[in-house]
């Protein structure tokens, strides 16, 4: 099954508004009897995986749906910096 939201505001997405409904989104399916909740995909239980001088350091994109647009902004960075979130996440433009 594929859900997809679409913003047609200028700001696409990356604005609280649009990333809260993705948040309860995500939540309302994983909670369906018969879907396996790491089998869902999307920006709400995406991983931001980054390269550090120790190795790999691996963090949820969000602990909650950002309510700031500074913390949107900040989901859209780690999004723009991890090709693979990008590509299991949403298309490809940004």
């Amino acid at each position: 099954m594929v859900i997809a939201l679409v913003s047609k505001n200028e700001q696409g997405m990356y604005q609280p508004l649009a990333l809260q409904p993705v948040d309860w989104l995500t939540e309302q399916v994983t909670s369906v009897e018969g879907i396996d909740p790491d089998g869902v995909t999307s920006l709400a239980t995406g991983k931001d995986i980054r390269g550090t001088a120790d190795g790999l350091l691996v963090e949820e994109i969000w602990e909650q749906a950002p309510q700031m647009q500074a913390d949107a902004d900040r989901v859209r960075q780690r999004v723009s910096d991890f090709p693979l979130a990008i590509s299991h996440t949403r298309g490809s433009n940004l």
